[in-house]
């Protein structure tokens, strides 16, 4: 956890550097990393309030790859203006975490990569 405390106080600094309150993407492995997803949720929302939760749990009901980039894009990453992706030891495995993170790039969006060590 002290890792994840020394990313999310750099981010803050981060942040405070930008002047600008931003509206925060948060893309992870709701199976394995919702406790670290909460954790950092907590931190920012208090002091921040920039968090938003709109992360993708439940699979579209649709095989259709192109439909489901372009629901991702529209219904979570428009609004916000960077994704933090919590890297957790599974998080390879999601491909939605994989479309989050190219709907964001698509967007030219920034994009940060916080390892939870575990």
């Amino acid at each position: 956890m002290a890792g994840l405390y020394n990313s999310v106080s750099s981010l803050s600094a981060l942040l405070d550097a930008l002047g600008t309150k931003r509206s925060v993407f948060i893309s992870y492995h709701h199976a394995h990393d919702e406790y670290y997803y909460d954790w950092v949720s907590r931190q920012f929302s208090e002091t921040y309030k920039i968090i938003r939760d709109n992360s993708i749990e439940d699979p579209f009901e649709s095989e259709n790859s192109e439909y489901v980039m372009r629901k991702i894009r529209e219904d979570h990453i428009t609004g916000s203006s960077c994704t933090i992706v919590l890297c957790g030891p599974q998080t390879w495995k999601r491909k939605y975490v994989d479309w989050e993170i190219k709907a964001t790039l698509d967007k030219n969006h920034g994009l940060i990569g916080v390892e939870l060590n575990r």
